[in-house]
């Protein structure tokens, strides 16, 4: 991006959204070319062991005359004493596995708590703590309703919690998880008990850390505790989790840092209501002249088989250049207007940005690139931009889109900092302050972005 102010020795910003389409994983890229090339050039001149010279010269002298009056008594192995409690159910063929289904940017609603303060900290992907006083509560129950941001039905295979950066006591040390198909269902149980390792006393996480996570399992640096579901093949569009109780019964506050819902995201389903047959009344007469003039960016058509999303940037690792500090790029795509700060003091002749691996691995197309503006030093704002993508990691980088960010140099309101960032894939957050740029001609996919804040001048 190029800077508002070239002179300033920082970049700020809240919030990077590239709206665009999943596309679906591709088949096996090295099936076998052709049959070997060289086949055998002639057969076998003679078996590989010499024959039997003779045959036996004592042959049975007469056959059994009777069967085995005493068949086996028992059958040649055991079956299990003790069948397994919780057998592992196969999982549709179609759907995805994602590290948590509670995506960034679901609603989060919490309940039996005095205050209600940022409760989608409980799944914004980081460590900061999520917290709940429960002062003269202690009758009621406590927990979170959680409406995924996808609205795809969803298979929850497991749950971890991260333990937050303090008080052991404060830590829910049991779970209800429960779910439903429709805001007005009843919530049907999917699994409860004890969450391990809790009473014995979990390890703390410092604050503020991004979560490095996969379906298989937990981030290794960070202090968690998981139970699985291995025989759940329910889904549910929305999930209410239940915390009764916390490791000293009688404190006044639950916290955790972090709640993971690994599982699978099924495909969306069919429509239950098609077109039940062509129209009645066609167009009696075609246009009479053509567009005298071309659209300038024709919109590309997109394949049929991917899926819309809000930010294909979610969940991903990050990492920053031509920055004097660590910059933290995760708070660039965190779904909230947490400042992203980069400190470009002495680097003013060299290119600063991010670039970016999303976690789901999938292709990916850009269609869209909107900024949220932080909530300190209007000058700090990128102005302009270059978006690059490439295929694999060695590939070169080839241009998708730069130009201005409209706004910005007018001076865009700021956004206040901390809050939850809802948009789709339509639209940005309507309660909040961004600039957005199309790119409608664009059908290119790829895995990994490169942005970069190209500065106007590199005094």
């Amino acid at each position: 991006f190029e800077l508002r102010s070239p002179t300033s020795n920082t970049l700020h910003f809240a919030e990077i959204e590239i709206p665009g389409m999943l596309l679906p994983p591709e088949p096996s890229v090295s099936p076998t070319l052709a049959p070997s090339k060289s086949p055998t050039m002639a057969p076998t001149d003679a078996p590989s062991v010499p024959p039997t010279g003779a045959p036996s010269t004592s042959p049975t002298v007469s056959p059994t005359k009777l069967p085995t009056v005493s068949p086996s008594k028992s059958p040649s192995g055991s079956p299990s004493l003790s069948p397994t409690a919780n057998p592992t159910a196969d999982l549709p063929d179609d759907g995805m596995l994602v590290s948590t289904i509670f995506t960034l940017g679901s609603s989060v609603t919490m309940f039996g708590c005095v205050s209600v303060d940022k409760p989608w900290r409980a799944q914004d992907g980081t460590t900061d703590r999520y917290y709940c006083d429960r002062t003269d509560m202690h009758n009621d129950t406590t927990g979170i309703i959680v409406a995924p941001e996808h609205g795809k039905l969803s298979i929850a295979k497991s749950l971890r919690l991260y333990a937050s950066d303090r008080c052991q006591n404060c830590d829910p040390v049991n779970y209800i998880l429960e779910g439903r198909t429709d805001a007005t269902a009843p919530w049907d149980e999917i699994a409860s008990g004890e969450l391990p390792l809790i009473a014995d006393g979990l390890g703390r996480n410092s604050g503020g850390l991004q979560i490095n996570s996969t379906y298989a399992g937990g981030d290794s640096n960070l202090s968690y505790t998981e139970v699985h579901f291995h025989s759940n093949i329910a889904a549910y569009f929305e999930y209410k989790l239940t915390f009764p109780g916390t490791r000293n019964p009688t404190s006044n506050s639950l916290r955790f840092a972090e709640v993971e819902l690994p599982g699978m995201l099924l495909p969306p389903e069919p429509s239950v209501n098609p077109t039940s047959a062509p129209s009645t009344s066609p167009t009696k007469s075609p246009s009479e002249s053509p567009s005298l003039s071309p659209t300038a960016n024709p919109t590309s058509d997109l394949p049929d088989d991917g899926v819309l999303v809000t930010n294909i940037l979610e969940g991903s690792s990050a990492a920053g250049f031509g920055c004097v500090n660590d910059a933290k790029a995760w708070k660039s795509f965190d779904k909230s207007t947490n400042k992203y700060y980069c400190d470009r003091t002495g680097l003013h002749d060299q290119p600063a940005g991010i670039i970016i691996s999303p976690e789901h691995g999938q292709l990916t197309i850009p269609k869209a690139l909107r900024l949220y503006t932080s909530s300190g030093c209007m000058n700090c704002h990128p102005q302009s931009f270059i978006l690059e993508g490439r295929a694999e990691a060695n590939a070169p980088w080839d241009d998708i889109a730069s130009g201005e960010l409209p706004g910005i140099s007018e001076g865009l309101d700021k956004n206040s900092q901390g809050l939850q960032i809802n948009s789709s894939y339509a639209s940005g957050d309507p309660n909040l302050t961004y600039t957005q740029v199309h790119f409608h001609g664009h059908s290119a996919p790829y895995l990994e972005y490169k942005l970069t804040f190209e500065l106007r001048s590199p005094t």
